[in-house]
């Protein structure tokens, strides 16, 4: 099965809205027609039309969207998982990119923290360019920066923060997912 992120066309949420402008563009048609004997008739094959659209659709495009992402894990970030299962922690991602001004912000005041750094000792670290690494942007859908990412030794996401952190919650967050192995 291929993966879909909800922002892709043909996903539930875009028929879901698609569903109530195609029904009310119908009816306006209809209504600006003004071809009364044939307004009804028009309507309710349209309403039934998108119907069957969407119950043909939502159920394929819900599946999709529960399919774990089937693309290989690219490189670097492969190497840190293995290098995670060897050391039996987990991989703690930083996304990036240099010209991103938050993300220069969380390397020079969240990452060094000392609660952060301790709490860092449980995880392999990485730092991932998105510009250097376009496959790991898109294999991981980041779309904002920076991205930090907890993953299992499966590749598995446990862990998601788009934008910055305040440091405590940081450790926090990663000292629950060190205890429990989730957050």
């Amino acid at each position: 099965m291929e993966f879909r992120s909800p922002r892709t066309p043909g996903s539930p949420i875009a028929l879901l809205v698609g569903f109530p402008y195609n029904v009310g563009w119908s009816y306006r048609t209809v209504q600006t027609a003004k071809v009364s004997n044939m307004s009804q008739p028009f309507l309710i094959s349209a309403i039934v039309t998108s119907v069957l659209a969407a119950l043909l659709v939502i159920p394929s495009a819900s599946a999709s969207l529960d399919a774990v992402p089937t693309t290989p894990i690219p490189e670097p970030v492969a190497t840190a998982i293995v290098e995670a299962r060897e050391a039996g922690k987990l991989v703690f991602l930083d996304f990036y990119a240099e010209w991103c001004g938050p993300c220069k912000i969380l390397e020079a005041k969240v990452i060094p923290e000392p609660g952060v750094q301790q709490a860092l000792e449980g995880f392999i670290f990485l730092r991932v360019d998105i510009d250097e690494h376009p496959a790991a942007r898109e294999r991981f859908d980041v779309v904002g920066m920076p991205t930090l990412l907890v993953l299992n030794t499966k590749g598995e996401e446990l862990f998601r923060q788009v934008g910055l952190i305040d440091p405590r919650d940081l450790a926090e967050n990663l000292g629950e997912i060190s205890r429990t192995g989730r957050k």
